[in-house]
Parts: C-alpha cells; structure tokens; sequence
C-alpha cells in the first residue's frame, strides 16, 4: 500500500481548511468593472439654499464573483467617442462644490466591514489638470457579509475642468469576509453637488455637462501643407485636447451633428 496517497490527501485537506479561515485568503486579485450604459444627466437646484446637484447616472452588470477572492476594486469609466464631461466651477458665484463617483451592489449596509486600505480616484483630464481639485475624501465600505459593496470617492473642486474619463480604486484586507457571491446591482452616478456663494442665488444652471470635444479648424492648418493635414489627422484619432484651464473650448450637445467643424475664419498664420 502506497502510504503517500493519504498522507498528501490528509495534506491538502489541511491547507484548504487554514485558507479558508479569516486571515488566510486565496491569492489577490482584482474585480475589474465597466459601465453597460451611460444615461443622461439630471439638474436639480434649490434657490431657497443655493444648492445644486448635477447627476450623471451609470448603468452596470452584476458579475459571478465571490469578493473574498479580492483585494482591489477597480471602476474604468469612458465618455462616448469624441466627448467629454465639462464641470465648471470658476465663473459661477460658488462657494464650494464636489464631484463623486458611487457604484453600489446591493443597498443595504451595516458593520462590520472589512478594512479599505487605499484608494484613488484619478480623471483622464481633457481641460485642467489635479490644480482644479481640492481635498479627497474616501466613503467606500465593504460588509463582512462579503455580498455587497459601496464604492464611493469625491474631490472638492476649486476650478474649471473637463475629463474624458476616469478610474476608481479601492484595496481591501478580505480577511474578515464570508464566501458569498455579489448581489445585484444597485445604482451608480457621477455626482456633482455644489452651493451658491449666498443664499437665494439664482440658478446657474446646468454645470456637469457632457459636450463635444472640438477639433482645430482645418483652415489653420493649410499653410502647413501635407505636414498639416497629418496633424489634423493626429488630432482626430486623440481622446484629449488640451487647452488651458481657464477657457471653455466646449459646446453644448445640440440636434446637429457632432462631427462638424467649427466656423471657419480668416485668421490663416
């Protein structure tokens, strides 16, 4: 009788039952996660107070996953091709404002929960750059429960930007979850909340916006000749187009197509 075979059974018997204790987790890894759909944004504004709120809502699916087989969270988000969200601040009589991003499965939370260890939230910025934000603060929350997860991050914001994109992360310490899969989806937004400078200030009306990213007018770029048209070209397949932090290069969505090019002017170089 070959005594290896039960000896090496008995074995790992042993080394699933340690894994599977609190403290002893299976190998990191990371839930990555992307918006199915992107909804349209909704205004709110109370004169009475002078606050706004500007909510771009987010749509994602629920995935087969245990969250005791993670320690990382990590949310990509994308503006459609060609757009970018604008967030003004600067200009509008304000005296603070915050933009959040929350994605949450499941609406119900209660302690205790595992311990969120570090987090970011960094933007892909078209227009400004990190001297447009202020403080960061971290509410996500993760129940031992082990089901479900609040993943919420916001920066103050002292000056005008626009962001193509951005990403969310939080690390955890899974030891303190159960084994259980996510539970559904159950809501996600980029938030934008902001208070007048004084009280009864009229509305200042829409300030998170999605807008057309503009190209460079071809006129500007006949002088330069094939070279020039190359440019055009690079311009066209960039996501990012930078411009300084104080100008608003944007325009609002409208019915017309958004593929057509600014006014052309005769200030050829």
């Amino acid at each position: 009788m070959n005594i290896m075979k039960p000896i090496r059974s008995c074995a790992q018997a042993a080394l699933m039952l340690i894994l599977s204790l609190p403290g002893h987790r299976l190998a990191a890894q990371t839930l990555s996660l992307s918006p199915t759909s992107i909804g349209s944004i909704s205004h709110f504004y109370d004169p009475e107070f002078g606050s706004g709120d500007d909510n771009q809502p987010f749509t994602f699916g629920t995935p087969s996953v245990q969250l005791v087989n993670d320690t990382t969270i990590q949310v990509s988000v994308s503006a459609p091709e060609g757009e970018a969200w604008n967030v003004a601040f600067a200009g509008q009589g304000l005296g603070s404002a915050t933009l959040r991003f929350e994605l949450y499965y499941d609406n119900s939370f209660a302690a205790p929960y595992a311990s969120v260890t570090s987090s970011s939230l960094s933007f892909d910025f078209v227009n400004g750059s990190t001297a447009s934000l202020g403080s960061f603060f971290d509410g996500s929350s993760i129940p031992d429960s082990g089901d479900r997860f609040d993943l919420s991050l916001e920066y103050n914001v002292v000056d005008n930007f626009a962001i193509s994109g951005f990403t969310a992360t939080i690390v955890f310490d899974n030891s303190t979850l159960a084994a259980a899969s996510l539970n559904g989806f159950g809501g996600s937004y980029l938030d934008y909340q902001y208070q007048s400078s004084s009280f009864g200030a009229p509305d200042p009306g829409q300030l998170l916006t999605l807008e057309t990213i503009p190209e460079p007018s071809i006129i500007a770029f006949i002088g330069l000749g094939l070279g020039g048209l190359g440019i055009v070209t690079w311009y066209r397949h960039r996501s990012r187009f930078f411009k300084s932090a104080d100008e608003n290069p944007f325009k609002q969505r409208t019915a017309s197509p958004r593929n057509e090019f600014p006014p052309i002017t005769n200030d050829v170089p």
